[in-house]
Parts: structure tokens; sequence; C-alpha cells
């Protein structure tokens, strides 16, 4: 049970880092583009925010993976509300996952995966604050990370409407 506990804590820390890294990624890269101009120092601080977010990640999934096994080898007990949110966590992660290979490869857009990540760790706050005592159903969830998913693309289409920026950040050349 202990064990449980601090690997529960060690992912609410992962979901809190994720959540408030992606929220100072979104803010820093509208200050950076405001004057239409990205420097090296302002690139160097958003892949520093990029990396902890990418951090962030792998705990989670460590954390997941961890508690996943523990839950599914030794506990015997109703595990219904456990599994939807176990569930809902691995296909958020999953989500994560894919969209920062989707922004490396170029597949979307820095603004739009921004977005979708933002309100991932959004929903990811929100499954880990729902009480396990209410059964959350996975129609309420997929409302909710609809609902955030939009949210988070207004407003960030509306920030970089009111910094009168199009811009999308893009990498480094490596060559």
């Amino acid at each position: 049970m202990i064990s449980i506990l601090f690997i529960n804590i060690l992912k609410l820390i992962a979901i809190s880092i994720g959540a408030g890294a992606s929220t100072v990624l979104v803010a820093q890269s509208l200050v950076a583009v405001k004057d239409r101009k990205i420097t090296t120092d302002e690139q160097n601080l958003l892949g520093v925010v990029m990396l902890i977010i990418r951090m962030a990640i792998l705990l989670l999934f460590l954390t997941q993976a961890w508690l996943t096994a523990i839950v599914y080898t030794n506990v015997n007990n109703n595990l219904t509300s456990f599994t939807a949110v176990n569930t809902l966590t691995w296909a958020l992660l999953g989500v994560l996952f894919i969209v920062f290979v989707f922004i490396d490869y170029g597949i979307i857009n820095r603004q739009l995966g921004v977005s979708v990540q933002l309100s991932t760790w959004y929903s990811l706050v929100f499954i880990w604050g729902w009480p396990l005592l209410i059964p959350l159903s996975l129609e309420a969830f997929l409302l909710t990370y609809i609902i955030f998913t939009f949210i988070s693309i207004f407003l960030i289409k509306s920030a970089h409407s009111l910094v009168n920026s199009t811009h999308f950040l893009h990498r480094k050349n490596k060559a």
C-alpha cells in the first residue's frame, strides 16, 4: 500500500510538472514571437521547457507502468474505477507521445501540437483529481477532453492574434 501511495505521489508530481511546464511553454512562446524575432536565448529557454515536459512524460510513463504492474499482479479487489482512470491515463500518455512525435517530424504545426498537449496535461489533472468513489464515465471524460482541447486551441490562437503573430516556432536547423 505504501508503494502505491509513493507511486501516485510521483505520478502527481509528473502531471503537475507537465501541466505547469506546458503553460510556461505557451506563455514563453507568445513572448518569443511578439517581436517577430526568436533570439537564441528564447530558443534555448523554449528547448529547456520542452525537455522538462519530456522528462515529465517519461516520469509519468514509468510511474504508470509501475502502478499498473503492481495493481494487476497483486491486488484482487474491485478495480472498476481504477481501471477506468488507469486506461484513460494510458490513452492520454499515448496522445502526449504521439503529439511530440508529430511536432518533431512536422506532421502538425507547433501551435496546434502545443494546444493539444496542453489540454492533455489538463485532462490528466482533471482525471487524477477526480474522486475515485464517483465513477467517471468515458462519455463525461471525452466531453471534458474535447472541451479542454477546443478551449486551448481557441485561447492559444486568440493569444497569437493579440500579439499580431501567425508565426509558428520552428526548430533550429541542425546543419
